[in-house]
């Protein structure tokens, strides 16, 4: 499906004009929605998600989106990056038996996700030059902390801190 998108973004944006800017800015949307870092999926003894699948993914989707920017450099101004919820796993605590699918602990995951995508938007920002870089975060259910009972479903979620700790770099 990822290929499928990336070819039909390619084929449009091949016929760009260099004047096809209106007026008014344009900008640049990247989401990254439930890439559920920390989370391993075993299918008849076979690993079909895990760490290193999650990465490669995100990898791919990122040279996508630097293809889709350089397609059409000229007419943006901004780029946003939009980080949707479950973009980690959590602490296993969403679903009965959740627990059980947990590559590592929440922390890892944090970690791991953060690396991936700080090298992804420096890479960007490199990319872009002057040009302004937002980011927006969306926390998920995976990374609300149900063990904790007097959380904040918002504030308290692994997926919030993890947008603060990439916000502030």
């Amino acid at each position: 499906l990822m290929e499928e998108i990336y070819n039909g973004i390619k084929k449009k944006t091949n016929n760009l004009s260099t004047n096809s800017k209106k007026n008014g800015k344009e900008a640049l949307i990247i989401t990254l929605f439930d890439t559920h870092y920390g989370e391993e999926i075993n299918r008849d003894g076979k690993v079909i998600y895990n760490f290193e699948i999650a990465d490669e993914r995100v990898k791919h989707y990122m040279r996508i989106a630097m293809d889709t920017y350089n397609a059409c450099a000229d007419d943006i101004d901004e780029v946003y990056f939009v980080l949707g919820g479950d973009n980690i796993d959590g602490d296993g605590t969403v679903y009965p038996h959740h627990i059980q699918e947990i590559e590592d602990s929440f922390n890892y995951q944090m970690l791991r996700y953060w690396k991936i995508v700080l090298e992804s938007m420096h890479n960007f920002s490199k990319l872009i030059g002057d040009k302004r870089l937002n980011i927006i975060g969306v926390a998920g259910n995976h990374g609300s902390n149900k063990r904790n009972t007097v959380a904040h479903p918002i504030r308290d979620n692994y997926d919030t801190g993890l947008y603060l700790f990439i916000s502030s770099y």
